[in-house]
């Protein structure tokens, strides 16, 4: 049979069970005994989640980054892992982690482009293992861990002070409703107010001398 691959993919090819060869983008015979698994080959983003780890002198620091990256060998990205990204995204976050504890925390928060470089260096042969180029790793975040922990007291801080000033609507209840005004009593003829309320006799009498006056 003809198997139509995309631009941007290559096909996996296997016969039972075992990898037999990969396919190129465009029409290609396979063999109605084989089975294929396409496997994207353009460039692709991992994000790379907060990562706490600690400096040289024991400061704890939350590193976040983003990596930039393509598989150049199907067969590899398939068979030496079994999610390629996901590998990918711990091996970032180990090489951060290795890289900011060499360095002190003062030195961390201000040389991203020092920490890109190493950790671009020290990742590229591991991510080659599994067939994938490292394009590139940009630090997206560095901060201390206290100055993290500072931040969402005050953002909690504000959201509960956005809480208290919202408009809160009070609804009646259910066979209640306010008294009318003076104006709505005005175009209604007294004998026929009738106030739905749960109200005691004496307080319909003050409420009745009320719209007298």
């Amino acid at each position: 049979m003809f198997l139509s691959i995309p631009e941007d993919q290559m096909a996996v090819i296997t016969r039972w069970g075992k990898y037999r060869k990969s396919l190129l983008p465009g029409l290609n015979w396979v063999s109605p005994l084989d089975k294929f698994q396409l496997v994207y080959t353009g460039e692709s983003v991992v994000q790379v989640p907060r990562y706490e780890t600690f400096t040289k002198d024991e400061v704890a620091v939350l590193i976040s980054a983003v990596a930039y990256i393509k598989v150049v060998d199907p067969q590899k990205a398939v068979y030496k892992v079994t999610d390629y990204k996901l590998a990918v995204e711990n091996l970032i976050q180990i090489k951060l982690g290795l890289v900011a504890g060499e360095m002190e925390h003062s030195s961390v928060l201000c040389s991203r482009s020092k920490i890109k470089e190493e950790v671009e260096r020290r990742a590229l042969n591991d991510a080659a293992r599994w067939g994938v180029a490292l394009l590139a790793a940009e630090i997206k975040e560095i901060i201390t861990l206290e100055l993290a922990l500072e931040q969402r007291r005050v953002a909690a801080m504000v959201n509960l002070s956005n809480s208290a000033n919202s408009k809160v609507v009070f609804m009646p209840a259910e066979g209640m409703r306010a008294l009318p005004t003076r104006a709505t009593i005005a175009d209604t003829a007294v004998g026929q107010i009738k106030l739905q309320t749960k109200t005691t006799p004496n307080a319909l009498e003050s409420v009745s001398l009320g719209v007298a006056a």
